[in-house]
């Protein structure tokens, strides 16, 4: 199909002409002016951007004592404009979009609104308020609040920029130099790895500031020990090819130790997606919880323990 993004995103070669503002033409369904399906993915306005990281250091070296050599290092790196992943939805509510038309999500009253069909007296003063001619009563007044209520679905943002890294460490090394054939080093590691964006999903996309979480891929505490032996020449051997064949082996031994990757937080159970239209369901707030008994009947207690004692 001729044309470009610069004449709007082509529909079909009914369709060509641009702007066509019928809502029933695109997306294409079977009953015209019914929510569809919008495009799989759309440009994000920043796409293109480049990424910028920043990477920064400062140790000390010091040889304790002859042949026995320590390293103190703090290494740090930040990221940001970052291909992000579920980090924005263009056709999510907003709280504030829902204040302005009159709807408190955390009130009861207007979340049983937001979930009622458009065409039922449930939907109070909204109700025959269509966003478009031909948009179905059957639909949801949420998504007759959507930013484009012709289409169902939150497209996934194409090389949106958004994301940032975050990485902070403690690095410690001494060096136990070759003598009498050992050679030994000990590595230790204590940071902290965190992204906003680039990883699984948002918790909130209408406040990204508060999404910052430790990386699927941090370790915070790493101990490596690497010792190495080389077998020195044997003196009683006088063969040359014998003394060439018993001398200068090496045997090594590397031991990790290290934390284990965090475990991710359930997706919530709660219905707000039907109401704002995230890109997926947020994450569980884990709240500590003692001991509690819950009487079912005369003869049975549930028991929930509080994991965190």
């Amino acid at each position: 199909m001729p044309g470009g993004l610069a004449g709007g995103i082509p529909l079909t070669f009914a369709q060509i002409a641009w702007p066509n503002f019928n809502p029933s033409n695109f997306p294409v369904v079977t009953v015209p002016g019914t929510p569809g399906a919008a495009p799989s993915v759309w440009l994000d306005r920043n796409a293109g951007y480049p990424s910028k990281s920043y990477q920064y250091s400062f140790g000390i070296q010091r040889e304790i004592f002859r042949n026995l050599l320590a390293d103190v290092a703090y290494v740090g790196n930040r990221g940001a404009w970052l291909l992000s992943s579920g980090a924005i939805n263009y056709n999510a509510n907003t709280p504030q979009s829902l204040l302005a038309a009159g709807l408190d999500i955390t009130q009861a009253s207007a979340r049983a609104i937001l979930s009622a069909p458009i065409g039922s007296a449930a939907a109070g003063p909204f109700q025959n308020k269509l966003p478009y001619a031909g948009f179905p009563l059957t639909a949801t007044v949420a998504q007759s609040l959507r930013p484009y209520p012709q289409f169902t679905n939150g497209p996934t943002p194409l090389w949106a920029p958004l994301g940032d890294n975050w990485y902070n460490s403690l690095q410690v090394r001494v060096t136990k130099r070759l003598s009498h054939g050992l050679d030994l080093s000990y590595n230790f590691t204590w940071s902290k790895s965190q992204n906003n964006g680039i990883e699984a999903f948002e918790n909130d996309i209408f406040n990204r500031g508060t999404n910052k979480f430790l990386s699927s891929l941090d370790r915070p505490l790493v101990t490596n020990i690497n010792i190495t032996y080389t077998a020195p020449p044997a003196p009683w051997v006088h063969n040359k090819i014998l003394k060439y064949v018993l001398s200068d082996w090496t045997t090594g031994a590397l031991l990790t130790y290290a934390s284990g990757q965090p475990i991710l937080v359930p997706a919530s159970t709660n219905s707000l997606n039907t109401s704002y239209f995230f890109p997926t369901a947020s994450y569980l707030n884990r709240v500590p919880e003692c001991l509690c008994f819950f009487r079912i009947s005369t003869a049975t207690a549930l028991i929930r323990p509080r994991p965190w004692c």
